[in-house]
């Protein structure tokens, strides 16, 4: 999901959640310091997630730079945080017993992820 907001839109929206924030123990009418605290609390958690998502919900594209050496991927990097799984379809030329039952489940399991929602060939 994409918000479309200004700087100050968002700016503006993070001042009233920390009013919002500060206001709280009033507005639950809590009567003793302990319910004040816990009421806090769990605003401030609550807002500061909030706050957190709306000054980075900007999308960036994330890009890959995959390294390989002698056939093997020796490094992977990106501009942004990802999970990297490596699925090695490759068999030797005289396979050990199950090698290619293992490498034909990878496949297997390979070609489902990537009819799954959202997932597309990117090259």
């Amino acid at each position: 999901m994409k918000i479309d907001l200004t700087d100050a839109q968002v700016s503006l929206i993070i001042d009233g959640l920390r009013a919002l924030q500060e206001n709280a123990a009033y507005e639950n009418k809590c009567t003793s310091d302990s319910e004040i605290h816990d009421s806090n609390n769990q605003m401030a958690d609550e807002v500061d997630d909030l706050c957190e998502y709306l000054n980075c919900c900007e999308e960036v594209t994330p890009e890959v730079a995959i390294c390989v050496k002698g056939g093997l991927v020796s490094s992977v990097y990106a501009n942004a945080n990802m999970d990297v799984d490596v699925y090695d379809l490759d068999v030797s030329d005289f396979p050990d017993e199950g090698e290619q039952e293992a490498a034909d489940q990878k496949e297997a399991e390979l070609d489902e992820l990537v009819k799954s929602p959202g997932w597309r060939a990117v090259w």
